[in-house]
């Protein structure tokens, strides 16, 4: 791995959001910047000015030396398109192969490769760009060198561990289809003037439903039914019930071909309100689940790889 340095910048920078931390020797977060300027929402080929517009200052007055970026900026949505690792891979293999970049009064520039895993076939079975930080990051605050990790969110990640290796990915398109369905779906209307607010017993009641073996198709046209023929739920009471639909979906799927005990194997890294969400469905399938900041496991990935 390459020589430890004084301050650094971290940037998780995805399809529409970017954020970036300062940090120290020791890895500690000093500032914080984000904003909405993911790769997908600013203009092709000004990757470099945004990233000089938001760390510009940090790197002329903080004595930042490194710049290490992840996610979607290294695709070919983002500054490159930086070639995929193959799974199996570790940290060490990681760190070895960051891309190299160019930014004006840093020393280094880099950006993470991102990861691929195959099928039994030798096929492609999912890709991730930035996920690979925070389960590094994980790993290292729970020290573990085998686990199963959850990343939920738009694309959830479920990731097994071995031996400190990244061996396995699968992806659930949970929260963009959740987006979709709730935006865009004949259940647009069912769910108009909902708060963002969690109602956990409507949440659980969708998690039941899928546990029961309902298809989830099926599950989500009887929102629409409720709604039209025996209206007795809040449009909040049905998000959540498709929320729970949509996540104990995922978990059914996720968990029937990688069965967890009760020893704590099980992490899922990410916000606090998804966090709060997947324990509730963790805990209807009676699993426990040790959760992990994911601001917090990717800074820690990212000082693992610069270590």
């Amino acid at each position: 791995m390459s020589e430890a340095t004084e301050n650094a910048v971290y940037v998780d920078w995805g399809t529409s959001s970017f954020r970036a931390y300062l940090v120290d020797a020791a890895g500690t977060c000093l500032a914080r910047k984000a904003s909405d300027q993911g790769v997908k929402k600013i203009a092709p080929g000004t990757c470099k000015s945004v990233l000089q517009e938001n760390i510009g200052e940090w790197v002329e007055e903080a004595g930042v030396t490194r710049v290490l970026m992840a996610g979607m900026v290294g695709s070919d949505l983002g500054w490159c398109a930086v070639p995929l690792l193959n799974a199996p891979c570790d940290a060490a293999a990681i760190s070895d192969n960051l891309f190299q970049a160019r930014l004006t009064g840093a020393t280094s520039v880099q950006i993470v490769p991102g990861l691929a895993s195959f099928d039994g076939s030798g096929r492609v079975a999912s890709i991730m760009r930035g996920e690979e930080v925070q389960i590094l990051g994980s790993i290292a605050l729970q020290n573990k060198s085998d686990a199963l990790i959850c990343l939920p969110g738009s694309h959830s990640k479920w990731v097994g561990i071995n031996a400190g290796s990244i061996t396995a990915i699968r992806t659930f398109m949970t929260g963009e289809l959740f987006d979709l369905v709730c935006t865009r779906s004949v259940l647009k209307d069912c769910i108009q003037g909902a708060d963002a607010e969690l109602d956990v017993a409507a949440f659980l009641s969708g998690v039941d439903r899928v546990r029961s073996r309902d298809v989830l198709l099926e599950a989500l046209f009887g929102v629409r039914a409720e709604f039209v023929a025996d209206p007795h739920r809040t449009a909040a009471e049905r998000k959540s019930f498709v929320s729970g639909v949509m996540i104990g979906s995922e978990i059914d799927a996720a968990l029937a071909n990688a069965p967890v005990s009760q020893s704590g194997d099980l992490i899922v890294a990410g916000s606090k309100k998804l966090l709060e969400a997947y324990r509730l469905a963790f805990a209807r399938h009676d699993c426990r689940a040790t959760c992990v900041d994911g601001e917090e496991a990717f800074i820690a990935g990212c000082h693992l790889l610069l270590a």
